[in-house]
């Protein structure tokens, strides 16, 4: 079976024409998603006369462990008439972005997605281009925030979590929060601070945390997360 990314020398290579285009991916921005429809199609939103759609893509990862991808897409994407999509199969390719948005309080939020140029949505696997469960996404951006190192405190597994900035092809910017482990993490402490290029390879996960009502408080509300795992980073 092709693959979407080749790792070579710390650098990928996106086999564009295996799939038909050459469009689908920002030049520093590249995202490839794979796996089950969670629910229907819902409405997300409309800019300049154009509805966009959300949905979320179940993925497994080579661990077993299950993910949900956030999706986006232009209502120009879809072509799936009345048909019900939940369950079914989907690969998508395109870039991994963000969105700034208010609350009805006031209060600021960062909102995390998959933004497909592509989408394919089958019933069986032997339709999809790449096969199922495939969740990769590479970066090309500036650290815009001073990384914060940690360790965990059950397993004791160093991390650093790294805020990147990703240039779009149009005057505008995504921001990705990422979490780099063990040798990683420690490569970041010693090559890479604020302002630092660099690349970055990794999947989309989610989590759920506890926002606490104070600090010194044991109660709050769960929220759930989106971020970047990454395989590797580097200085570019």
């Amino acid at each position: 079976m092709k693959t979407i990314f080749d790792i070579k020398e710390m650098g990928v290579i996106l086999y564009q024409e295996d799939i038909g285009h050459n469009n689908y991916f920002g030049e520093r921005n590249k995202a490839w998603i794979s796996g089950i429809l969670e629910e229907e199609f819902q409405y997300s939103h409309t800019i300049r006369g154009k509805t966009f759609y959300k949905n979320r893509i179940r993925t497994l990862s080579n661990g077993g462990q299950e993910y949900c991808v956030p999706i986006v897409v232009s209502e120009n994407k879809l072509a799936i008439a009345n048909k019900s999509v939940k369950g079914r199969l989907v690969e998508v390719a395109g870039e991994f972005r963000s969105h700034n948005f208010k609350d009805e309080y006031g209060n600021g939020h960062l909102m995390l997605f998959v933004f497909p140029r592509y989408i394919n949505i089958c019933d069986t696997e032997g339709e999809l281009q790449e096969g199922i469960n495939h969740n990769i996404v590479y970066l090309e951006g500036t650290i815009c925030k001073v990384p914060i190192h940690r360790i965990t405190p059950l397993s004791g597994k160093r991390i650093t979590d790294v805020f990147v900035a990703v240039n779009r092809s149009y005057h505008d910017s995504d921001y990705i929060p990422a979490i780099v482990w063990n040798i990683g993490s420690m490569y970041v402490k010693r090559n890479l601070d604020i302002g630092s290029k660099v690349r970055i390879l990794g999947s989309i996960q989610n989590r759920m945390y506890l926002k606490r009502n104070s600090p010194d408080s044991d109660e709050g509300e769960y929220k759930e997360a989106y971020e970047l795992s990454a395989m590797w980073i580097e200085k570019k």
